[in-house]
C-alpha cells in the first residue's frame, strides 16, 4: 500500500491495493488519512471546539505525591495534606532564564485559543497544537529544624516546639515532619503548617531526645540537633473518692452554653443539662471557688482528625473549669457500648474506665474538650432475592440490599458474576450475566464502625439456544438463540421497534445477524464489498431529523449535528433500499438482497446494518452486553472471529464494518464502524471496500 500527501489541508491520497496479484491504484480527494495498526482509512474525525483564552499564568502550583514522584498542575493553587507542594513562576524573557542558572523548570503544554477545553500538562514537548510555557522555582532543599521546646505528657505522648524558620525554601513547602526518638521510634507529621508537633506511642517513665527532619518535594533536609531530654509521666490513677463528700447541683436548660460557680470546698459537681446527655464531674477538693462552663461544640480540631466517626450520635461537649488540681471523673448518659474521648496534647486518648446500663464515665485530668461516641448497633441486612437461574446474555434481576440494623458504610462481594456490577454503596447487583455458570453462591458483606454481616446469594447461567430449532418457536427469544432466519439474535428491544418493509413492521422485538456460513454455506470470515461507484446523487436517508438515541460519544464531524434518524435501529431495512441511486451499482447491496437465510424465508429480507444497529452488532460480536443504546462498543471482550469461535456464530473480522447510514455531510460519506475497537467514523462511499454482515428484524 503506497501513499502520497500533498499540501497541507487538502490533499489527494494514492493507494496502491494488490488483490491477486493484480495492483489498483485509485484516487480520493478531499478526506482525511488515519493510520492504524491494523487498517488505513479515511475519516471525517474533527472535535468541534469554541475559541478561549490561552494565555499562560504568571505563577503554577503542581502537586507531587511523595512516594510515586508522580508531579501533576493543580486547578485551585492547592495540594492534598500528604502531596508535596512546588511553587512555580513563568519564565518570561531569555534574560529570566540566564538568571534561573540553578533553578528547576517544567514545561506546561496548554491549550490554544482555538480549544475550548482548558488544561495544563507537564511534558518534555508540546505539540503543535498546544501553547509552550517554561516555569521555574528554587530548589533549595528545607533548613534544619529548630527544636525550640520539649513537653512529655502522661499519656505516653511528647509535644515538640519548633522555632519559626524564615529561610525555608517558599517555591517547596514543607510537606511533612518526621520526628526520631533516641529510642528509635519514628512519626511523620503532616501538619506541616503547625510547629508544634506530637509524637505518640511512647513507653512510660522512660527518658527520651528528639530529633526532627523536615521534607519538600526536593528533599529532605539534614536532622536537626537532638532535643533536650524528657522524661515520659506514669500513669497515676485516681484517688478513691471519700464517700462523705460535700455536693453541688448545677442544673441548665438545653442551652448550648452556661457556666456556674461551684463553692470552696465541693468535691463533686453534678450537672444535668438536656442537650449534653447530663454529664457528672467529681473532683478533689479545691482551696478556691471554681466557676465551670459547659457547652457543644463542633469537631474542635477539623473534620476527619477525629479516631471515630462525628454524626448525629457523638457529643462534642468542652467542659472548662480553670484552676482546678488533680484528676477527675467524667461520666455521660449514654449507651453501654459509649465510649470517652479527650483531646490532650494534640491527639486524642481513650479515657473510658467504667460503663453501666445507662452511664459511661472515664478520668482525665483536664477537661477541653471530652466526647461521647455513641457506637452504631452492627448492621443487619436483607436481599431481595437470594436466587437467580438465567439465560446468558439475557439481563438478570441480581438484587438489592435493605439494610435492617445499624448503619452500614460500605458492602463488598466475594466475586461479580462476569458481565454484572455490584454497587459497594447500595448493595445492589445488575446487569446481564455473559458467562455460562453452574449454580455459584456468592457472598455479600456489609461493614459498618461496629462491625460486618453477611448473606449469600446463588446465580446460575444457562447455554443460549442454538438448536436447529428457532426460539421464536417458544415465542421469547435471548441474545446468542437461534434465530428464525438462521442466525443469531444479537439484539433484544425493551419494547416494540418499527421496522418499515420488514416482515414484523412495526411490531419488531429482536435483530438476528446472518451466520458465518451467509457467504458460501462454509463458516469463514467475512468478504469486503463497494458500498457504491457513485459518490452522488445521495440516496434520500432522512438525514434532517435529530436523534439521540445512541452513545454520545458517536462521530462528531465539524460544522455537522451527530445522529440522525437514519442511524436509528429499525432504519437498516429502509437505508439499504435506498443505497442503489439511479444510474449506481452496490455490490455491498446486491450480496445482501441476494442473501435468503434459513427455513421458509425468501430473498429480500436481510439488511444491512444502520448505524445504532451496527454498534449492537459490534458489541455481540466483541462479547459485551447489548441491549443499552447509550453505551457505544469497545476493545473490551474476545471477538467472535472464526479461529476463536469455531462454529457459525463467529465469523467477524477485527476490521471496518459498513453500515448502512449515509452522513448528514456535504460529500455524503458513510457510517462503518471497527470492530476491533468499537469507534464509529466515516469514509466516502466510493472506492472503499469494506466488510458486511447481513441483519434481520423479527
Amino acid at each position: 500500500m503506497n501513499f502520497k500527501l500533498e499540501g497541507t489541508s487538502k490533499f489527494s491520497v494514492a493507494l496502491q491495493f494488490s488483490r491477486n496479484g493484480v495492483s489498483e491504484v485509485k484516487d480520493f480527494k478531499r478526506f482525511t488519512v488515519v493510520l492504524s495498526a491494523l487498517t488505513l482509512v479515511a475519516v471525517h474525525l474533527l472535535p468541534t471546539y469554541s475559541a478561549v483564552s490561552a494565555e499562560p499564568t504568571t505563577s503554577l502550583v503542581t502537586c507531587v505525591n511523595l512516594q510515586s514522584g508522580k508531579e501533576r498542575v493543580s486547578k485551585t493553587g492547592t495540594c492534598l495534606p500528604t502531596q508535596g507542594t512546588a511553587k512555580w513562576r513563568l519564565v518570561q524573557s531569555d534574560t529570566a532564564l540566564v538568571a534561573g542558572v540553578g533553578s528547576k523548570q517544567i514545561i506546561v503544554c496548554s491549550n490554544k485559543n482555538s480549544w475550548v477545553s482548558d488544561y495544563r500538562l507537564i511534558r518534555d514537548n508540546c505539540a503543535k497544537h498546544q501553547v509552550e510555557s517554561l516555569y521555574s522555582r528554587s530548589p533549595l532543599l528545607p533548613t534544619v529544624p529548630v527544636i525550640a521546646n520539649v513537653l512529655a505528657y502522661s499519656d505516653q505522648s511528647a509535644s515538640i516546639t519548633l522555632s519559626q524558620d524564615s529561610s525555608t525554601n517558599p517555591d517547596a513547602p514543607v510537606a511533612y515532619y518526621t520526628i526520631t526518638s533516641s529510642r528509635g521510634d519514628i512519626q511523620k507529621i503532616y501538619s506541616w503548617s503547625d510547629l508544634k508537633l506530637v509524637i505518640n506511642g511512647l513507653q512510660a517513665l522512660t527518658t527520651y531526645t528528639f530529633t526532627v527532619s523536615a521534607t519538600s518535594v526536593d528533599g529532605t533536609s539534614s536532622v536537626s540537633v537532638p532535643s533536650q531530654s524528657v522524661t515520659t509521666n506514669a500513669y497515676v490513677p485516681p484517688a478513691p473518692i471519700a464517700r462523705a463528700v460535700s455536693t453541688a447541683q448545677v442544673s441548665f436548660a438545653s442551652s448550648e452554653s452556661a457556666s456556674a460557680a461551684i463553692p470552696v470546698g465541693v468535691t463533686s459537681v453534678s450537672v444535668s443539662s438536656n442537650a449534653l446527655g447530663n454529664p457528672n464531674m467529681s473532683f478533689a477538693s479545691q482551696g478556691t471557688p471554681l466557676s465551670a462552663s459547659i457547652r457543644t461544640i463542633d469537631n474542635p480540631v477539623g473534620a476527619g482528625s477525629t479516631p471515630f466517626t462525628v454524626s448525629r450520635t457523638t457529643k462534642i461537649v468542652d467542659i472548662s473549669i480553670p484552676g482546678i488540681t488533680g484528676n477527675a471523673t467524667v461520666c455521660l448518659d449514654a449507651s453501654p457500648s459509649a465510649k470517652l474521648w479527650h483531646y490532650v496534647g494534640g491527639a486524642w486518648v481513650d479515657i473510658t474506665t467504667t460503663r453501666t446500663s445507662t452511664q459511661v464515665c472515664g478520668i482525665t485530668s483536664s477537661f477541653s474538650p471530652f466526647v461521647s461516641e455513641d457506637q452504631l448497633p452492627l448492621p443487619a441486612f436483607t436481599l431481595s432475592s437470594s436466587t437467580e437461574s438465567k439465560r446468558v446474555n439475557a439481563k438478570a434481576t441480581g438484587f438489592t440490599s435493605n439494610s435492617t440494623g445499624g448503619a452500614i458504610s460500605s458492602y463488598s462481594i466475594s466475586a461479580t458474576p462476569s458481565g454484572m456490577r455490584f454497587n459497594t454503596s447500595t448493595g445492589a447487583l445488575t446487569g446481564t450475566p455473559t458467562t455460562i455458570a453452574t449454580a455459584t453462591n456468592y457472598t455479600i458483606t456489609a461493614i459498618n464502625l461496629t462491625g460486618s454481616a453477611t448473606r449469600t446469594f446463588s446465580l446460575t447461567v444457562t447455554a443460549p439456544d442454538v438448536s436447529a430449532t428457532s426460539c421464536a418457536d417458544g415465542g421469547v427469544c435471548y441474545v446468542g438463540d437461534r434465530g428464525p432466519g438462521g442466525g443469531i439474535v444479537f439484539y433484544v428491544a425493551s419494547g416494540n421497534f418499527t421496522s418499515v418493509g420488514s416482515t414484523c413492521n412495526t411490531l419488531c422485538s429482536y435483530l438476528e445477524a446472518a451466520p458465518s456460513t451467509w457467504r458460501s454455506g462454509s463458516i469463514a470470515d467475512d468478504l469486503t464489498y463497494g458500498w457504491s461507484n457513485l459518490q452522488f446523487p445521495w440516496t434520500g436517508q432522512d438525514t434532517t431529523t435529530v436523534s439521540t438515541q445512541g452513545p454520545s460519544s458517536n462521530y462528531v464531524r465539524p460544522g455537522y449535528a451527530t445522529e440522525r434518524l437514519n442511524w436509528q435501529i429499525g432504519q437498516g431495512f429502509n437505508n439499504t433500499r435506498l443505497m442503489k441511486v439511479d444510474g449506481a451499482t452496490s455490490a455491498a447491496q446486491a450480496a445482501v438482497l441476494a442473501y435468503g437465510g434459513a427455513g421458509s424465508l425468501t430473498t429480500g429480507q436481510w439488511f444491512i446494518p444502520s448505524a445504532n444497529e451496527l454498534n449492537e452488532l459490534c458489541k455481540y460480536a466483541r462479547g459485551q452486553e447489548t441491549g443499552e443504546l447509550t453505551v457505544q462498543c469497545d476493545n473490551t471482550g474476545t471477538l467472535k472471529s472464526t479461529a476463536n469461535a469455531g462454529t457459525d456464530l463467529g465469523g467477524f473480522m477485527s476490521a471496518y464494518y459498513w453500515s448502512s447510514t449515509e452522513g448528514n455531510w456535504e460529500d455524503a460519506s458513510i457510517v462503518y464502524q471497527t470492530f476491533g475497537g468499537g469507534r464509529q467514523s466515516s469514509a466516502l462511499k466510493v472506492g472503499w471496500q469494506l466488510p458486511i454482515r447481513p441483519i434481520r428484524a423479527f
